[in-house]
C-alpha cells in the first residue's frame, strides 16, 4: 500500500492551520505543522514532505526567507512550496518566484482551488521522485554490468596466461578478450 502524501503546513495563526487541516486531512494527506519559520526548518530534519504550504507573513522569519533557505539546501531544494498569502500585489508574487516558490494561493483560501493545487503539486513531486529513483537504479545497473565485464575480462586474461608461457600469445589473448569486452571486432585486436 502506497504511503499517504505528506504536507508540511507552516502558519503562525492557529486558526489558519486548523482550517488547512480540515481541508486536507479528509483528502488523505499526512499533515505536519509548524508555527514559525525556524520550526518549519526543524521539522524538515524529521520528515520529507511532498509539499509545503507556507504562510508568507509570519513574525521573525517570514515565508520568503524560509523558501530561500529551502532552495539553498541541496537536500531540500526540490520540495515544492506553495506560498499561502494575503499579499496580492505583483511585487510580492515576483519576490516569491525569486526565492523559489512553485505556486501561490491567496487568502482567504478558495477550498477547491487549494485542494486541486495541492493534489497536482504532490503528484508531480511523486513523479519527479520516481523518475529520480529509476534513473539512479539504471545508473547502478550500468555500473554493475561494467564491473562484470571487467571481471570477465580479467578472468579471461588470467586463464590465458595460465595456459601458456609465450608472451605474444598471452598479449594476443588479452587483446582479443579486451576487444570482446568492449565490443570491438576481433580483427582489430589481432593486429600486432
Amino acid at each position: 500500500m502506497e504511503e499517504k502524501p505528506r504536507i508540511l503546513i507552516v502558519d503562525d495563526e492557529a486558526d489558519a492551520r486548523a482550517m488547512l487541516e480540515a481541508l486536507l486531512f479528509r483528502e488523505g494527506y499526512e499533515l505536519t505543522f509548524a508555527a514559525t519559520g525556524p520550526e518549519a526548518l526543524a521539522r524538515l530534519e524529521e520528515i520529507e514532505p511532498d509539499a509545503i504550504l507556507l504562510d508568507v507573513m509570519m513574525p521573525g522569519m517570514d515565508g520568503f526567507e524560509v523558501c530561500r533557505r529551502l532552495r539553498a539546501d541541496p537536500l531540500r531544494a526540490e520540495i515544492p512550496v506553495i506560498l499561502v498569502t494575503a499579499l496580492e500585489d505583483r511585487d510580492s508574487r515576483l519576490r516569491g518566484i525569486e526565492v523559489g516558490a512553485d505556486d501561490f494561493v491567496t487568502k482567504p483560501v478558495d477550498r477547491v482551488e487549494l485542494r486541486t493545487r495541492v493534489r497536482t503539486i504532490t503528484q508531480l513531486n511523486r513523479y519527479r521522485r520516481l523518475l529520480w529513483e529509476r534513473t539512479r537504479r539504471h545508473e547502478a545497473e550500468e555500473e554493475i554490468l561494467q564491473r562484470n565485464r571487467e571481471l570477465t575480462l580479467l578472468n579471461q586474461v588470467i586463464t590465458a596466461a595460465a595456459s601458456t608461457f609465450e608472451t605474444r600469445e598471452i598479449l594476443l589473448d588479452a587483446c582479443v578478450a579486451l576487444a570482446d569486452a568492449l565490443g570491438f571486432p576481433e580483427a582489430a585486436a589481432g593486429v600486432m
